[in-house]
């Protein structure tokens, strides 16, 4: 049975079941926006029901995006579930380091602008800049 079968209750129950303990922001949500928790279920199912990736490789991924933008809670619900799908301590703490790597990486990239800048400037009492 899919989410638009289900009524919110049920949808909580069964965020419950694959999380394997209380969907606690879902049920927040519940309370201010009902609809939200219908469309979050929705998606959950939608690329977890996609073939080309295997289960337990999507856990992974949701770990390392999860670490990537920095949700405690997430990742740490995210890393029980890829647990259940067979997912090593290994494995995990491989995507945590993923995570890492590309979320230093993305603050050079942010940087940009900022070092092409430096890089053209007039250089300052004693400053290395061009």
């Amino acid at each position: 049975m899919g989410p638009g079968e289900m009524n919110l209750e049920q949808v909580l129950q069964k965020m419950q079941e694959k999380l394997g303990g209380d969907p606690y922001p879902m049920r927040l949500l519940s309370q201010l926006v009902p609809q939200g928790v219908m469309d979050q279920a929705r998606s959950s199912q939608f690329v977890e029901t996609l073939p080309a990736i295997p289960i337990k490789y999507k856990m992974l991924m949701y770990v390392t995006a999860a670490a990537a933008l920095g949700s405690e809670y997430c990742t740490k619900v995210y890393a029980q579930r890829a647990m259940r799908e067979g997912a090593t301590v290994q494995e995990i703490m491989e995507a945590v380091l993923i995570a890492r790597f590309v979320s230093a990486s993305t603050v050079f990239a942010t940087a940009i602008p900022t070092m092409e800048m430096l890089l053209n400037s007039t250089p300052k009492e004693g400053g290395d800049v061009k």
